[in-house]
């Protein structure tokens, strides 16, 4: 195995990802409001549509590909609208719903919805690509990264990026099922505010690279 990525840099660079990963930001909101409203595991495809989408960008990244993210930029902010407008529609009918509703108890929203609403809300993120690599110079050579390079990086950033995606999940489904009915009728209100505060960003960000 051909690796030029030393133990120091490795462990560095995974701390690094960790901890951007763990920061307060849309996709930590994302998986949090998916978790509580409908459930740990629901939290959990979200967090999965994250990483997926986040890796993605790395490995374009590592390979400066950055051209093909300009060529098919269309793809990425038709994902991205499709996301935000589902936002939109969860918003809608959370804010009808009431506190453990038969409704909302019975809904077991697909994987593939969590799933497509994480990987919609990074995707909208393009730039992202470029943050990557202006990030990654400090640990890694890029004019010498090798396949194994490549792969022990998006190992790193699946533990980095998923593993404290996890953990919000867990603690959001956890603490909504402790709070009282009242209290739940007042999240509901709220996460669905929040749901189209980031339905609406979502959209208005996206429009705004058309005209980049």
């Amino acid at each position: 195995m051909d690796f030029s990525i030393s133990w120091i840099n490795g462990v560095s660079l995974a701390l690094a990802m960790l901890v951007m990963a763990s920061l307060p930001s849309i996709s930590v909101f994302s998986v949090i409001l998916r978790a509580s409203q409908f459930g740990f595991w629901q939290g959990v495809f979200t967090a999965l549509g994250i990483v997926v989408a986040d890796i993605l960008f790395i490995v374009l990244a590592l390979f400066g590909l950055v051209w093909l993210v300009e060529n098919v930029a269309w793809l990425f902010q038709l994902v991205a609208y499709v996301g935000g407008g589902y936002l939109l529609w969860l918003a809608l009918r959370l804010w009808q719903s009431k506190p453990l509703s038969t409704q909302l108890q019975n809904a077991n929203p697909s994987s593939l919805a969590s799933f497509s609403l994480g990987l919609s809300l990074t995707f909208a993120d393009q730039k992202a690509i470029l943050f990557y690599l202006g990030f990654f110079p400090a640990f890694l050579n890029l004019n010498h990264i090798t396949h194994w390079d490549a792969g022990l990086v998006v190992m790193l950033a699946i533990l980095a990026v998923g593993l404290p995606k996890i953990i919000y999940a867990y603690l959001a489904a956890r603490g909504f099922k402790l709070l009282a009915r009242d209290k739940q009728t007042l999240m509901y209100k709220i996460t669905a505010l929040l749901l189209a505060l980031v339905g609406v960003f979502l959209i208005v960000k996206t429009t705004a690279t058309l005209f980049d």
